[in-house]
């Protein structure tokens, strides 16, 4: 038994990917490489800003902010 050359977690014993890492491989061919990664980079990478502005507002009193239109803002802005 090997473990899949992607995720290193899962084991595989015929085919090269888990099942997992086979649905990413597919969503590949399906909208490209590229496609792919910048999905990933608009959704689940943060930038440094993003993360910054994310830091303050948690240290901030939570109960002080609102989410408007998908943007934390302080209450009565």
């Amino acid at each position: 038994m090997l473990y899949c050359p992607l995720c290193l977690e899962n084991y595989v014993v015929v085919s090269t990917l888990c099942e997992d890492c086979k649905k990413i491989k597919h969503c590949i061919s399906l909208y490209s490489r590229n496609k792919v990664i910048e999905v990933l980079n608009a959704t689940l990478i943060r930038s440094n800003a993003q993360i910054l502005n994310k830091c303050i507002i948690y240290d901030k009193d939570k109960e002080d902010y609102v989410k408007k239109e998908g943007k934390w803002v302080k209450k009565g802005s």
